[in-house]
């Protein structure tokens, strides 16, 4: 994860990476540092472009509040939660 937190510093601006790193953060049990992540990527993109963060990120914040701070889970109730945070493969 250190090497995500590098792209993501060095890249403020780029949604897809603050939505990896949200969940691997989550996904870690750091959802308080998920939610802070997304809150900075929000602040900044107000502040700097006047825009406000895209679909996929905005839906990535409001499951991991919906989510139970337990991320635990396993079985099918842990698949379907984890499919639900999947992330989209990269495209160039």
């Amino acid at each position: 994860m250190p090497e995500l937190v590098r792209l993501a510093d060095e890249n403020p601006h780029d949604e897809q990476l603050c939505r990896q790193l949200m969940l691997a953060l989550y996904r870690c049990g750091r959802q308080a540092d998920a939610l802070a992540r997304y809150q900075a990527l929000r602040r900044r993109l107000v502040d700097e472009l006047g825009i406000d963060p895209g679909p996929a990120v905005r839906d990535l914040e409001a499951r991991i509040l919906l989510l139970p701070r337990d991320h635990g889970l396993t079985g099918d109730e842990g698949q379907a939660h984890r499919r639900r945070l999947a992330v989209p493969a990269l495209r160039p």
